[in-house]
């Protein structure tokens, strides 16, 4: 544990008495940090700045100076511990080195219950030694195969790059995330997707996100809580409606132009088109988010079964209004390439019709010869 009395000697060894009377200013190092390939540092930031410069150096360039020279360290895990987060400006290159973030609760009434009650009273065992089951250099295999063969979809380079600019436009005060956290970030999903046995990093892998982006401890749940939101695309449904709506519009006012409009059909079959993967896509994450939560390497079981459940309810109100989608647009499709009047739509697309009504410009509502119904009426529009 790290205090403002903490000397770097509790961390990185003390001097050699020995390289002293050579003039040289070097430390013993083995047994300390700079050997160390994991290594835990409790209240981390109420180090003095000597201790900080000197971690910060090794986290970034993942080596020491000692003597007259830099070493390389073989540090492959820096755990560190705090009960406040940092409030000098100083402190930030710091902080952000610390990639995964994550908060430590207090341990709840049956926790603490279970935790009674399983001590015998007996001084703890020696815990055995375990030989590790990864080197070094199968860490290092890893990360170099899934940054070289695992891909990054556009798709998950717009949920990053969307939640950053989030972040700095919606929280208040702003969260900035600089850009060595967003490609580290990018790298972290990367290596979870190869490391669950995957060759492109899925949507769902985003969630492990909210541990990665936040600041403040009270940004993870609304981080959370966009990142499930995104990832069922609910803002694709407002947009893909809206471009129904002026398809609709211009199927409705086509029979009073001049000249039609040649581009219609063609436009419609794009909406097709992008009913039926709106759809697959829907279907896809139903899939995944059975499959895929519950097995992630990445995704303690505790946070896939809170994920999945919050998941659930988006992914079935998703499904159902992409089939709906899908429905009304093979429908309009169907009237274009029959060539229905405007009175057909109406009567066999009713629910397009009230919504082009309802959100169409007064011009286009009164050349098709509907009017407003008087206010007592409750405002519905009626056929003249």
């Amino acid at each position: 544990m790290l205090t403002k009395f903490s000397v770097p000697e509790e961390l990185f060894g003390p001097l050699s008495l020995q390289a002293l009377e050579r003039d040289e200013y070097v430390r013993r190092t083995e047994g300390y940090l700079p050997c160390a390939h994991v290594a835990f540092v409790d209240e981390i930031f109420k180090a003095s700045s000597s201790i900080l410069n000197t971690l910060l150096g090794m986290l970034h360039e993942r080596a020491f100076d000692n003597g007259r020279g830099a070493t390389r360290v073989p540090l492959v895990c820096l755990v560190a511990a705090s009960n406040e987060l940092p409030e000098a400006e100083e402190l930030e290159a710091l902080y952000d080195r610390f990639l995964v973030r994550r908060r430590v609760e207090p341990m709840s009434r049956e926790g603490m219950t279970s935790l009674l009650g399983s001590g015998s009273g007996a001084p703890p065992s020696q815990p055995a030694r375990m030989e590790a089951l990864l080197s070094r250099e199968d860490f290092e295999e890893t990360r170099e195969r899934a940054l070289r063969g695992c891909s990054l979809p556009p798709s998950v380079v717009d949920i990053l790059s969307d939640l950053r600019e989030h972040l700095v436009r919606e929280k208040e005060p702003p969260v900035f995330v600089s850009d060595r956290r967003m490609l580290k970030a990018a790298d972290l999903l990367r290596v979870a997707a190869y490391a669950d046995g995957r060759a492109r990093v899925a949507e769902l892998d985003c969630l492990l996100l909210a541990d990665l982006l936040w600041h403040a401890p009270e940004d993870r749940p609304e981080i959370a809580t966009w990142l499930l939101e995104r990832v069922c695309r609910r803002e694709e449904d407002a947009r893909a409606r809206f471009l129904l709506r002026g398809v609709v519009r211009r199927a409705c006012v086509a029979e009073r132009a001049e000249k039609g409009d040649p581009d219609l059909a063609q436009d419609v079959q794009s909406l097709v088109r992008i009913a039926e993967e709106r759809l697959a896509d829907v279907m896809r994450l139903q899939q995944e988010g059975a499959t895929l939560l519950q097995d992630h390497l990445w995704i303690s079981r505790d946070d896939a079964q809170r994920a999945a459940t919050a998941l659930a309810p988006r992914v079935a109100s998703g499904l159902e209004e992409a089939r709906r989608y899908l429905k009304d647009v093979v429908t309009l499709q169907v009237l274009v390439e029959s060539g229905a009047s405007t009175g057909a739509i109406s009567s066999m697309a009713p629910e397009l019709w009230n919504d082009f009504i309802r959100n169409a410009d007064a011009a286009d509502v009164k050349s098709l010869g509907t009017r407003p119904r008087p206010a007592k009426a409750g405002g519905r529009i009626a056929r003249g």
